[in-house]
């Protein structure tokens, strides 16, 4: 009887860290599409949700974290938010954002680096 209500309890345990860690992803793209968005906070988010074993390995995840390190426009962050692109894309086996990463999200990337490099060039 012990058995059953320790392991039940390390059932729900690891239920509650595995739905906290996709509350961190949905906070990421609920802080992402705020107007204007906090790419500070949903890198935090984020960052967290990659740190887990239940979500490193989504698409999904990676997808976002490209999303939030392209909106930080700092060099780093660009080349990061590239690496998570071509992550969400191998991770993606039903191509579902693989449309919207080759027409919207790495165009998006490019002028965001391209427009960030202008900048410090007039400065």
């Amino acid at each position: 009887m012990r058995l059953i209500i320790a392991l039940s309890i390390a059932l729900t345990a690891t239920s509650v860290q595995s739905l906290a860690q996709k509350n961190k992803l949905r906070e990421a793209k609920n802080l992402m599409g705020q107007t204007p968005p906090d790419a500070n906070s949903a890198k935090t988010a984020i960052d967290a949700a990659i740190g887990d074993e239940t979500t490193k390995n989504s698409a999904e995840t990676w997808f976002v974290r490209g999303q939030v390190y392209t909106a930080l426009k700092c060099p780093s962050c660009f080349e990061t938010a590239y690496q998570c692109f071509q992550k969400a894309e191998e991770l993606d086996l039903r191509n579902e954002y693989k449309i919207d990463i080759e027409t919207k999200q790495l165009p998006m990337l490019s002028r965001e680096a391209f427009n960030y490099g202008v900048e410090r060039y007039q400065a």
